[in-house]
């Protein structure tokens, strides 16, 4: 498993508009406490490698709709930072816990 971090330079325009309340994007969490696991898989835009990135019991994850990252919470409380679905090729693989049906919304 490979872990890395990602960071992405927002030009001035777009860091302004982020801290705007009148255009921040409304922040949106969802529960995936049925998740096991959850896995994304991207191109680094740097290197062209594949990367894989895996966590165990997310319990939420943190998302600004039409960004480009969005934020898992883990059980122990620790918040990962991952490319939205569709960036970089950014695929995203689960499995959820026993007694749960194998896709929830």
């Amino acid at each position: 498993m490979s872990h890395t971090a990602f960071v992405e330079q927002a030009s001035p325009e777009q860091y302004a508009k982020a801290l705007n309340p009148q255009t921040k994007p409304a922040l949106e969490r969802r529960d995936i406490t049925s998740e096991e696991w959850r896995q994304y898989s991207w191109i680094d835009p740097a290197t062209g490698h594949r990367m894989v990135y895996k966590i165990h019991n997310p319990v939420a994850v943190y998302l600004y709709v039409g960004c480009k990252t969005h934020r898992v919470l883990d059980e122990k409380g620790v918040a990962h930072c991952l490319p939205s679905v569709g960036m970089y090729g950014c695929v995203l693989t689960w499995k959820n816990k026993p007694g749960y049906p194998p896709v929830t919304f």
